[in-house]
């Protein structure tokens, strides 16, 4: 099978020659280039690529401010930085990062201008850039720009997470038209990168600690879930069999029903410390993709190349190739070792054949 065969045929809970894989090579270009290896995601069979809805990078400063102190953290890379920028979202400026931080009135929040998509330019670099990994056989995941997360997050972003908090509970007509108007700029934006030709929209926030929820379930359904529905429907209008993935870290299992019922196809990335991938495919079974699923977040970056190996074998024997795309349930830090990235490859191909 293709790759783009693959993937789609998971999605709808088809037989696969083997389960589809995701997972960013980007970091380890260099290291792959060395060993002779000048394309990996085709040397290794990644099957999903993906893409973000943001301005060319030469739109925004090519870098952040220097570092205050060599010890200052990373802010992002080119592509963060452009999306930064288009937001007036600055997290090295611990004073001023939070462009609604001192809002305090609607009108201060009506007065803000939130990025929407919409100059050809943008609209039409972004789908050639689709249809050329089409062309190549990968299927192609999108992202509108956020911050962060689409609702949540980019809300907290804008406000300060202590604000927020105090906005929902305390001033919910300001938290209305902040959440209404993020709404409306991501019903626009989902709807270009869907009518662009993605497979799959990545939607999520990250709500979830490793034990809980960041908010509870009662005020995610109140004030989240109906927009995230929204967002989800605006896709589908544009593109009717586009996949929805919600992406969220740690634990979020009270919510995952909900996500169903607004039509969410896709977990990711389903950390196994924190949310056990075979209940959930045991409870929710056809209702659900599981797109991760590998690692716990000391796995890849400390645990020996045999170690990897067992657990991706154990994914695959758990969950089989069916509704499954297989991936790092974290992040490729640069303290991953290459002979860890390496050994969740080797073997693949058999191990999927017996699951």
């Amino acid at each position: 099978m293709g790759s783009r065969e693959r993937v789609l045929a998971a999605l709808r809970g088809e037989a696969t020659d083997r389960a589809p894989v995701y997972i960013d090579l980007g970091g380890f270009a260099a290291e792959f280039q060395r060993m002779g290896i000048a394309d990996p995601d085709v040397h290794f069979g990644v099957d999903l690529k993906k893409v973000w809805f943001v301005p060319a990078a030469p739109d925004a400063p090519a870098a952040p401010d220097p570092p205050a102190a060599p010890d200052a953290p990373r802010v992002g890379d080119e592509q963060q930085v452009a999306n930064y920028h288009r937001w007036q979202y600055y997290p090295h400026r611990i004073d001023t990062r939070n462009p609604l931080v001192r809002a305090d009135s609607v009108r201060d929040v009506e007065a803000y201008c939130m990025p929407v998509v919409e100059a050809e330019t943008e609209v039409s670099r972004l789908r050639e850039t689709i249809a050329a990994h089409h062309r190549r056989g990968f299927a192609v995941a999108g992202q509108i720009p956020h911050l962060g997360g689409v609702l949540f997050e980019t809300a907290y972003r804008l406000r300060g997470l202590d604000n927020l908090l105090e906005d929902l509970r305390f001033r919910p007509e300001f938290a209305e038209v902040l959440l209404e108007r993020i709404t409306d700029a991501a019903c626009r934006n989902v709807a270009q990168l869907a009518a662009c030709g993605v497979d799959i929209v990545l939607l999520g926030d990250d709500i979830g600690t490793p034990t809980s929820m960041l908010i509870s379930p009662g005020m995610w359904r109140r004030w989240f879930k109906p927009r995230l529905g929204r967002i989800i429907d605006a896709a589908r209008r544009a593109s009717p069999a586009v996949a929805a993935a919600y992406h969220s870290d740690g634990f979020y299992l009270p919510v995952v029903e909900d996500l169903i019922e607004i039509g969410v196809n896709i977990l990711n990335p389903v950390q196994p410390d924190c949310m056990d991938p075979a209940a959930i495919r045991r409870r929710f079974g056809d209702s659900l993709t599981l797109w991760g699923t590998v690692g716990t977040a000391t796995l890849l970056p400390f645990a020996s190349p045999e170690a990897i190996r067992r657990e991706v074998r154990t994914r695959l024997e758990t969950l089989g190739r069916r509704r499954l795309i297989l991936g790092p349930a974290y992040d490729l830090e640069p303290n991953v070792p290459v002979e860890n990235v390496l050994a969740f490859f080797p073997r693949r191909t058999q191990a999927g054949a017996s699951a």
